[in-house]
């Protein structure tokens, strides 16, 4: 059960040893902390969990100074505890649960984010948030809701138990729990295949929910752009070729960033020199059960940089992706999903474009490209 009230609070702790810090981690240390009697507030997109004893921050992309940023948002005080008998004259709103885990931090509101870094963090506490329905989760207002409900609700997670952080709440907003479950944080696009394994097949068939037994909690390091080799594709030594499904470009809206300024040329090329293979162009608009469907189906994905790409996490070992980015803006997060799901890579940097900008494809380039990433596919 939620309860909300205004209720005047204590200051902050000292912060001085006090701070511990969740983000990625050695592979000795605890995939989760538990904190008892604890208030969370989220800043900046990061989360911060107040104990009696410790500050713990959950940080994600952030690369700002924790010390500095807790002492600008909170006052500092030599008293250690939350306790309601030590308040200030100021008040806020406080959200209290029983139980909590906090996934809430930095581009959680972004599908890519939400899903490689959130979602996965879920993974190491999934089994038991199914078990015991009293915990709720914490979690940063997704700009694609629709989508991040959907997913949650493919795993078993109803949007009831979802306790949704917005920027409107900064400042005024405490989220207290007896119990706060905190997953370990993860670096930008830094999942581990172990845990994006699990959303995999938990969303591909929610039968197998209870059924799959934890994988190690291991981390991917991120390929990265090799000067001299853009253009080429990443071949993986007799790696298995998918020969049937569709080929599927996604298409970004004209309004937005990075949208491929010649994709009829691609468009006239496939339907021209692979008349066989069914031709497919996601806008994006689809159910997300439906987009699982279709990208398990695919056989090749051509796509501009961007948040679509995250729906390799569906397809199958041996097809493709042709991935168009701009020179200064590729950073190789959608390839490490690509290495874990054994997926042919094959990068087109566009070195006109920038990150706010169409792309652009030289047509040989791309038909020599595409046409060698097809050997032994059709």
């Amino acid at each position: 059960m939620i309860h909300q009230k205004q209720r005047a609070i204590s200051p902050f702790p000292n912060f001085n040893n006090l701070t511990f810090t969740v983000r990625k981690a050695t592979v000795y240390a605890a995939a989760f902390l538990i904190a008892t009697d604890a208030v969370a507030h989220s800043s900046d997109g990061s989360v911060l969990v107040l104990t009696c004893t410790r500050v713990i921050a959950v940080i994600g992309c952030s690369t700002s100074n924790i010390s500095s940023r807790l002492k600008s948002k909170f006052p500092t005080s030599t008293n250690n505890c939350i306790g309601p008998e030590n308040v200030t004259a100021s008040s806020t709103t406080i959200i209290s649960v029983n139980k909590l885990v906090i996934l809430a931090h930095t581009w959680y509101n972004a599908f890519y984010h939400l899903t490689t870094e959130a979602i996965s963090r879920l993974m190491i506490l999934h089994e038991l948030i199914l078990f015991d329905p009293d915990i709720y989760i914490l979690l940063q207002y997704p700009v694609y809701t629709k989508s991040a409900k959907e997913l949650l609700e493919l795993l078993g997670i109803a949007d009831h138990r979802v306790i949704y952080y917005s920027s409107q709440m900064e400042g005024s907003t405490l989220f207290r729990a007896n119990i706060i479950f905190i997953p370990r944080g993860i670096n930008c696009g830094g999942a581990p295949p172990g845990l994006l394994e699990q959303i995999h097949v938990k969303a591909l068939s929610p039968s197998m929910i209870g059924k799959i037994p934890p994988k190690p909690y291991l981390s991917l390091p991120l390929p990265t752009a090799q000067v001299g080799r853009e253009n080429t594709p990443i071949l993986r030594k007799g790696s298995f070729r998918v020969k049937n499904g569709p080929i599927i470009l996604i298409s970004r809206s004209i309004t937005r960033s990075r949208r491929i300024h010649n994709e009829i040329d691609i468009l006239r090329f496939l339907a021209a020199e692979y008349t066989e293979i069914p031709l497919v162009i996601f806008y994006g608009n689809n159910s997300l059960v439906d987009t699982i469907a279709l990208f398990n189906s695919a056989r090749v994905l051509v796509a501009p940089h961007g948040a679509g790409q995250v729906h390799i996490l569906w397809m199958r070992p041996g097809t493709v992706m042709i991935e168009i980015s701009p020179r200064n803006n590729y950073n190789g997060c959608y390839q490490a999903i690509a290495t874990y799901r054994q997926i042919l890579t094959v990068i087109y940097i566009d070195a006109t474009a920038t990150a706010g900008s169409a792309l652009k494809v030289d047509m040989k380039i791309f038909k020599d490209l595409f046409n060698q990433a097809m050997i032994g596919r059709y």
